[in-house]
């Protein structure tokens, strides 16, 4: 009995190591020639990978930063044009990679990041696909005074972790090509207020990013370049909005 139970767990965790091996090598990777040109540092913007992906610039007078979880199975460096040009409008950007590639992992260092920059006083904390997720679980039950806004990307928060109940400038933006649009709706009871939904038409899940492939999402109607501008459009006025009101 007891070796037919061993076998079965065997199984069962051969066959869940096969599967995230086969996704940690197959999905997300970075499309390193759209990107490579950002990952430098300019006379505007510091760029480092250690400990985290993090675009600074060389002045913050808004004293702001945003932190980033990826999607699933996905490098931090896949979002470098959203969190080159948020950087570029004088806020601090830390992108967070998710222990084996799964951000879920490491849903706790936002909190490692605000306190290695204890000059900055405004956080935002974003996330695409389960990244956004990860940034529900951090803010659900928490007191996180320092953090004024929430930007999900191709996400939702979920009904046992629903922050309806608080007060958190909130910007979802989703394109209507994502298999998983009808959740962006279904769960939109679960968004902090005030918040505000952006639905980019022919976008889908995995332009957010620059990375080769996303499992089980449908063809964009959209180029990858159009879908990131509209979204860095969005974001930084999300955030400037934000902060005028700070101010």
């Amino acid at each position: 009995m007891y070796s037919l139970i061993a076998i079965i767990l065997g199984t069962l965790t051969f066959a869940f190591l096969l599967v995230h091996f086969i996704a940690y090598w197959l999905v997300g990777k970075t499309i390193k020639q759209d990107v490579a040109e950002k990952l430098h540092s300019t006379a505007s913007i510091t760029v480092s990978s250690k400990p985290w992906l993090s675009f600074a610039p060389k002045e913050n007078p808004l004293k702001a930063g945003m932190i980033f979880h990826p999607g699933g199975y996905v490098d931090p460096d896949a979002y470098t044009h959203l969190l080159s040009a948020t950087a570029e409008q004088g806020i601090l950007c830390v992108a967070i990679p998710g222990r084996f590639r799964i951000p879920i992992l490491n849903r706790f260092a936002a909190a490692k990041v605000m306190a290695e920059h204890p000059s900055i006083e405004h956080w935002f904390i974003a996330g695409h696909s389960i990244g956004g997720v990860v940034c529900n679980l951090f803010l659900y039950g928490r007191n996180t005074p320092a953090i004024k806004g929430m930007i999900l990307l191709g996400s939702f928060c979920i009904d046992r972790f629903s922050l309806a109940d608080r007060q958190l400038a909130t910007l979802s933006i989703y394109g209507t090509e994502d298999r998983l649009a009808h959740k962006f709706t279904r769960f939109e009871k679960n968004l902090p207020s005030p918040y505000q939904s952006m639905v980019i038409k022919g976008g889908n899940h995995g332009q957010f990013g620059s990375y080769t492939h996303h499992l089980h999402d449908n063809p964009a109607l959209i180029s990858r370049e159009q879908q990131q501008d509209l979204t860095i459009t969005a974001v930084t006025e999300f955030i400037a909005s934000v902060l005028e009101q700070e101010h």
